[in-house]
C-alpha cells in the first residue's frame, strides 16, 4: 500500500470517526432534552392534579371558591339558617305567614347550592380535560404510567357529580312546587301534595345512592 493510499484511508477513517462522534453527541443531547421535557410534563401533571383534587374536594362538600362567590348570588348565613329551618318543617305544617316567608326566602337561597355545584362542576371538568391532554402528550414521549393518573376515574366522578347536581336541582324544584301549592290550599293531605312529597322522597333516595358512590370514588382519587 502506497503512502498516498494510507493517507486516503486515514482521512476517510477520520471522517467516519467524526461523523460517529457527532452522531453520538447529538443523540446524547437529544436524549437529555427529551428527559428534560419528560420531567417538565411530569411536574405539570402533578401540579394540575393537585388543583383537580382541590376542586373535587370543594365540589364534594357542596362548597365554592372565589369564582362561585363572584358568579352565584349570595345567601347570607342568617337568611340561610332561617330558610333551612322553615324548609325542614315543611312536612310538619307551616302557617300561611311562614309559608309566605319561606317562599320569599326561596328566591334568595333555594337555588344557591345548585348554582355553586354547577360552577364548581364546570371548573372541575375543565381542569380534568387539561390533565387528560397533558397525559396524552406525556404518553407519546414514553416511560409513563398513564393508568396511575386514572383519567377514566376522574371522568366517572364528573358524571356522578352531574347526576348529583341534576337530582338536587329536581329536588329544589319539587320543594318549590310544594310551597306554592300549600300557599293556595295549605292542605298537607291533598292529592297534589302527597304526590309531590313522594316525588321528593324518591329524589332524596337517588341522591343518597349517587352521593355515596361519588364519595367513595372521590376519596380514592384524592388519596391516590
Amino acid at each position: 500500500m502506497t503512502e498516498t493510499t494510507k493517507r486516503q484511508y486515514t482521512f476517510i477513517g477520520g471522517i467516519v470517526l467524526g461523523i460517529l462522534v457527532i452522531y453520538f453527541l447529538s443523540t446524547a443531547i437529544s436524549d437529555k432534552k427529551l428527559n428534560s421535557v419528560k420531567i417538565l410534563l411530569d411536574n405539570e401533571i402533578e401540579n394540575q392534579l393537585i388543583l383537580v383534587k382541590e376542586l373535587a374536594s370543594i365540589t364534594g362538600r357542596g362548597g365554592g371558591n372565589e369564582l362561585t362567590e363572584a358568579v352565584v348570588p349570595k345567601c347570607p348565613i342568617e337568611t340561610r339558617q332561617k330558610f333551612d329551618s322553615l324548609l325542614s318543617s315543611l312536612d310538619k305544617g307551616l302557617t300561611k305567614i311562614e309559608l309566605t316567608e319561606l317562599n320569599s326566602l326561596f328566591n334568595q337561597c333555594g337555588y344557591v347550592f345548585v348554582g355553586q355545584r354547577t360552577v364548581m362542576l364546570s371548573q372541575l371538568q375543565r381542569e380534568i380535560e387539561i390533565v387528560e391532554q397533558m397525559v396524552l402528550q406525556r404518553s407519546i414521549l414514553g416511560d409513563f404510567d398513564e393508568v396511575a393518573v386514572d383519567i377514566s376515574g376522574w371522568k366517572e366522578l364528573v358524571s356522578l357529580e352531574k347526576s348529583i347536581r341534576d337530582e338536587f336541582e329536581s329536588l329544589v324544584t319539587v320543594q318549590r312546587q310544594i310551597i306554592l301549592s300549600l300557599l293556595q290550599t295549605n292542605d298537607l293531605r291533598s292529592k297534589e301534595i302527597i304526590e309531590l312529597r313522594d316525588k321528593a322522597s324518591n329524589i332524596k333516595g337517588k341522591l343518597i345512592v349517587v352521593t355515596e358512590k361519588a364519595s367513595t370514588i372521590r376519596s380514592n382519587l384524592i388519596e391516590a
